[in-house]
């Protein structure tokens, strides 16, 4: 990636300012007046430089922002550039989460006394997954120290934005680190962190006061006259809970008599915090008291929104004095206008508000649900509508800006927002009902989508007929179907749709066509396909015009990739990724799509770093939008990566998460994917049995049936057949193989699925090896070599482990030691290639007959090894077969290559073959 191109689009976003964010996220909490120095905990966290990840983790109350806000202290007293981020429950949202994350990296990117006060946030338009990349791109190569903080972690439950952090975290240069402040544990592989020393864990070990700390906290920083035994007894009640001692100090700050006090209370639950809390609010007066309770409704405490939501004009004064008093309360910004409580004293509050005032909720919601209204911050306006009971006016909220949030790809928080309604409330609002669907659809729940749109469809029949509605209910169907893979039978209602349909210039004419484009191009009805999206093109005018016309560049992608031209299609999903991000911002089906095609063609031509970023990006995306081909061709690529890698764990965690998509979304094909990736995987593992068990599981018959003929993108080069003819190949349920794979090729070849005919083609040449048909299999080996060498399908070999790598091999040293060697060198060089891949050392030309011992004889036990390495078997498989020790097996060897005058494996078998000495494959 051109680094300056990134740099400059970063830099161009963070000018355009965005009402929706708050500065206050990026500011570091205040520390309090009279805090708490944890030396103990900052020397431990200093004592690792190559720590990537700092965790501070722990349940509410323990001190994870105070002690991640010192550490700030140490690494900017290190001269570290540093950035903080405060999250919240809407920042679980991925686009707007990235978008303040670009924001506080910014700042770290900046080198500390280059960094300036204020900052401005990114467009609403800005494509999210592109700015992800730049972003990725400009974390590492950032040439100085830095820190950045991420504070409320807990907060964040969406895959997604782990996703998007494990790529950070594995892309950080040395001299860079996150710090996380979290409730729960975060899924961000800490267990390849901690295995390589990269994680620093600061837990509730470290986290609670000592005896000694809760001293100094209590007499010196609280300035309480407390004996020995009191402070001790207090220590041992809360067990160095800080947020119970701070409680306690605050409730002990007035008594005159604070033995006694202490002395009516034990242990270190929530029940302390909650006791302690009451205790803290009973020393305020009544309308103190009040304000506290009817704001505690509020996540951010601004004098505007206080004023409005209690009726009085002096919130700033109150804030400030809670603030000078410890009431709980923290500022979140240098000028004083923003704060918000401690989370568990808020947490009490609300309870008191409702257990006390339950009439008054409903009423201050409103009025938070109006201020945020006129400030024209819809998000936290529908939420408070809501918490307000007042249904009709939310649903003129939602009405207003459902649209806009379904563009924005909000899908989760609109389906959340609906799902809440009282049963019955979206019937006058058909537009809302349309909504509700496509936000069910895009977050995996496709039945009760499928259910909703029946339902409004027998609802409407009469008043929806012939207008821009009933199209749109006709068009949706069928994505619905895709969605839920019942493809067959969404692909008929798809061409019925598209027969009649004359809203031609809406977006759901666009998803009909893009959709039927993708079933057509299953159906090897190529030319129809981007036929049909050429012609969707022209009929849009404006904005509805670039969806066809880009997804078409990605059908003529499919294509390509389809018929082997996997350059080519590299080229058409580059361009439709670019064209989608400049056209949809952050309605992101269609990049998505372009970009996992993308990872796939660049899987097979062994650009695996680009391809694993693609994926870890764009993924999450798919996953939302439960698009089942781009969800299995995703996992089975990220698990063979990790595979490759040596990471084999962490390549089943892969699979596990794509059976449990199939399962979550009853989508048996997803399933069956699954299974035939373990077989394939046990098979490298030469695990036959285990490998037949997940073929079997695999082989649903109603799973591919229903498909009658089509071949959906997940399985071109990965079927049941595909399965069932490697383990044939491996002597499972042999039949009449050679014949049927050659058969298959045929088929392959008439459907123009060149890609399909490589990977067959190769099979076909380790059947031949394993039938003894030697000299053939070299000559289909070639021919694959011939298919797969202009285009680099380096992939589709190396996929199929040791025999196929053996046999490349073999071709090597037979092309080398013929006449015809000047000529095939573009494909011994390509061989090469995938042997050094493979790890395989490149020898020199084979010796000649001439220096072979013609009288050479092989034990019986040398033979049947040699016929065994012969067949691609590696050494521990050779070993069990022969029930021997592997360590026999490499000694055996060792006398066979002097015997033979051989200077490895291939060569021997080789070399045994001209004379005579094996007979197999």
């Amino acid at each position: 990636m051109n680094m300056m191109s990134s740099s400059k689009r970063l830099a161009t976003t963070s000018r355009t300012a965005d009402s929706s964010f708050r500065r206050a996220k990026l500011i570091a909490p205040s520390p309090p007046t009279r805090s708490m120095a944890r030396r103990e905990i900052a020397d431990f966290v200093a004592r690792s430089d190559d720590a990537r990840l700092v965790l501070f983790r722990s349940p509410a109350g323990f001190g994870k922002t105070t002690a991640m806000r010192q550490y700030l202290d140490y690494r900017n007293a290190q001269g570290a550039a540093t950035a903080w981020l405060t999250l919240d429950e809407l920042d679980d949202d991925y686009r707007r989460f990235l978008l303040h994350l670009i924001a506080a990296v910014e700042q770290v990117l900046r080198p500390p006394q280059g960094a300036q006060d204020g900052h401005e946030f990114v467009p609403a338009a800005a494509d999210v997954e592109q700015l992800a990349i730049d972003l990725i791109d400009e974390i590492a190569y950032c040439a100085h120290s830095f820190t950045l903080f991420i504070d409320e972690f807990e907060a964040i439950r969406n895959r997604a934005i782990d996703d998007l952090l494990r790529l950070i975290l594995s892309r950080l240069p040395r001299q860079g680190q996150l710090a996380i402040a979290s409730r729960r544990t975060p899924s961000l592989q800490l267990g390849r962190l901690r295995a390589r020393g990269q994680l620093i864990e600061v837990d509730q070990r470290h986290l609670r006061f000592s005896r000694d700390e809760t001293d100094v906290f209590l007499r010196t920083q609280r300035g309480l006259a407390l004996s020995d035994d009191s402070v001790t007894k207090l220590h041992g009640d809360t067990e160095g809970w800080p947020a119970a001692l701070w409680l306690a100090s605050t409730a002990l700050a007035n008594r005159q008599h604070p033995e006694s006090f202490i002395a009516t209370f034990s242990g270190s639950n929530a029940a302390v915090a909650e006791y302690l809390a009451e205790d803290v609010l009973s020393q305020q007066t009544a309308d103190v008291q009040s304000f506290l309770r009817k704001t505690s409704l509020l996540s951010e405490l601004s004098k505007p929104l206080c004023d409005a939501l209690c009726e009085r004009d002096d919130s700033e004064v109150l804030l400030e004095r809670l603030e000078h008093s410890n009431v709980c309360i923290t500022m979140l910004d240098s000028e004083r206008r923003l704060y918000r409580y401690h989370g568990l004293f808020a947490s009490f509050l609300r309870n008191q508000l409702h257990r006390l005032q339950p009439q008054d909720v409903p009423g201050l919601h409103l009025k938070a649900a109006k201020w945020y209204e006129s400030e024209g911050r819809p998000i936290p306006a529908i939420e408070h509508a809501l918490g307000a009971k007042e249904t009709a006016y939310a649903l003129s909220l939602l009405a207003l800006n459902a649209d806009s949030l379904l563009f924005q790809g909000r899908f989760r928080t609109l389906a959340r927002w609906l799902d809440a309604l009282p049963q019955g409330a979206l019937r006058p609002w058909p537009r809302l009902q349309m909504a509700h669907i496509w936000a069910l659809t895009f977050t995996g729940r496709g039945v009760e989508a499928l259910r909703l749109l029946e339902a409004l469809d027998d609802d409407g029949t009469s008043t929806l007929q012939g207008t821009p509605l009933a199209y749109e209910i006709d068009v949706l169907r069928p994505f619905i179907l895709g969605t839920l893979d019942r493809v067959q039978e969404g692909y008929w209602m798809a061409e019925d749709a598209l027969l009649k349909n004359s809203a031609r210039d809406s977006f759901s004419y666009s998803v009909l066509t893009t959709t039927l484009a993708t079933w057509r191009v299953a159906n090897n009805r190529y030319s129809d396909a981007i036929a049909l999206l050429k012609n969707a093109g022209r009929e849009h005018d404006g904005e509805g015009k670039a969806f066809p016309t880009v997804y078409a560049v990605c059908i003529d992608g499919i294509v390509d990739l389809v018929q082997g031209r996997v350059r080519q299609a590299v080229a058409h999903f580059r361009v439709a990724l670019s064209e989608a991000a400049a056209t949809y911002g952050s309605r992101s089906i269609g990049k998505s799509i372009a970009a996992i095609f993308l990872a796939e063609s660049l899987y097979e031509i062994d650009e695996i770093e680009e391809a694993e970023q693609l994926l870890a990006l764009y993924l999450p995306i798919a996953r939302e939008y439960a698009v089942p081909d781009q969800v299995i061709i995703s996992h089975v690529i990220q698990a063979r990566i990790a595979y490759d890698r040596g990471e084999v764990d962490h390549a089943f965690r892969r699979l596990s998460e794509l059976e449990y998509f199939g399962r979550h979304g009853n989508l048996p094909r997803v399933l069956a994917a699954a299974q035939l990736e373990r077989a394939r995987l046990a098979m490298l593992r030469e695990d036959l049995s285990d490998a037949q068990n997940h073929f079997e599981r695999a082989c649903n018959p109603e799973v591919w049936r229903d498909l009658r003929g089509m071949t959906l993108p997940a399985n071109d080069v990965e079927t049941v057949e595909l399965c069932r003819f490697r383990l044939a190949i491996r002597g499972i349920g042999k039949g009449h193989l050679l014949q049927t794979l050659k058969e298959q090729i045929e088929v392959a070849q008439l459907a123009g699925r060149q890609r399909r005919v490589l990977k067959l083609s190769i099979l076909y040449a380790k059947a031949l090896h394993a039938d003894g048909q030697h000299r053939l299999a070299l000559r289909k080996m070639q021919d694959a070599l011939r298919i797969a060498c202009a285009e680099g399908m380096v992939r589709s070999f190396l996929d199929e482990g040791p025999p196929v790598i053996e046999l490349l091999r073999e071709f090597r040293i037979a092309k080398q030691a013929s006449a015809e060697r000047d000529r095939d060198n573009e494909l011994i060089r390509f061989a090469e290639r995938i042997l050094r891949r493979a790890g395989q050392a490149i020898e020199e030309a084979p010796v000649q007959d001439s220096a072979i011992d013609a009288s050479a004889t092989l034990s019986t036990r040398e033979q049947q090894i040699l016929e065994s390495v012969a067949l691609g078997l590696s050494n521990i498989a050779i070993a069990k077969n022969l029930f021997v020790t592997e360590t026999t097996v490499r000694a055996h060897l060792r006398k066979i290559n002097v015997k033979l005058n051989a200077g490895n494996r291939t060569q021997a078998v080789s070399i045994a073959r001209r004379l005579g000495l094996i007979h197999c494959a």
